[in-house]
């Protein structure tokens, strides 16, 4: 996975490989070396991302997952043990991180190796140091999931239960891939919401 086209299938398919949440959660081709950096395992997000990541990149032959591990959904977690995944693994082509906590820890450890931009990085939850990091090309996509959104659907769902209306016994909120070419009309959304405080500085 060279070409910015292989990277694209690997971020791509990483993101279409959550679809199994309690709340969250394209292929072209391709091939490489990708890494998973988990979070917590005892934790069913956790295991329900990775569980989704690992079927749906099984699906391509020519994409090997050179290294799997935890980082209990820690930024500095992250950052130690992508350093030292690195170290065993120089030439990666992408990593897909089970939140952006860990997606940033992930990119700084890039940073000290001058891999920024080079290694495609994919994250979940849209935190504002992910969009912004998308938004400046750092980082190729996050899964992103406004708890602010989450919060809206909860209350209104709440209000319907109070109201007698007959609801849906478990009901999926999908997140938004977004990338450098959606970042600016995602956090337009979150301002819509409501949600400055999701939104980086950079794209307010």
């Amino acid at each position: 996975m060279g070409s910015q086209s292989a990277g694209s299938s690997v971020t791509q398919a990483n993101a279409a490989g959550i679809p199994v949440m309690a709340f969250d959660r394209k292929p072209y081709g391709g091939k490489g070396k990708v890494v998973e950096i988990q979070g917590i395992l005892g934790t069913n997000v956790a295991q329900d991302r990775s569980k989704g990541f690992q079927q749906q990149i099984a699906t391509h032959k020519d994409i090997r997952v050179v290294a799997t591990q935890a980082a209990d959904f820690d930024r500095a977690k992250a950052l130690n043990v992508m350093t030292n995944v690195l170290q065993a693994n120089p030439d990666i082509d992408g990593v897909y991180a089970a939140n952006d906590e860990m997606a940033m820890g992930v990119l700084a450890a890039l940073k000290a190796r001058n891999l920024v931009g080079k290694v495609k990085v994919v994250g979940n939850d849209g935190i504002a140091d992910a969009l912004a990091a998308v938004a400046a090309g750092q980082m190729y996509a996050t899964n992103a999931e406004s708890p602010f959104a989450l919060g809206q659907k909860v209350i209104s769902l709440a209000g319907d239960v109070l109201g007698g209306k007959q609801v849906q016994p478990d009901e999926t909120l999908r997140g938004e891939l977004v990338t450098k070419d959606n970042v600016k009309e995602y956090a337009d959304h979150l301002t819509s919401l409501g949600d400055k405080s999701g939104v980086p500085d950079s794209l307010k």
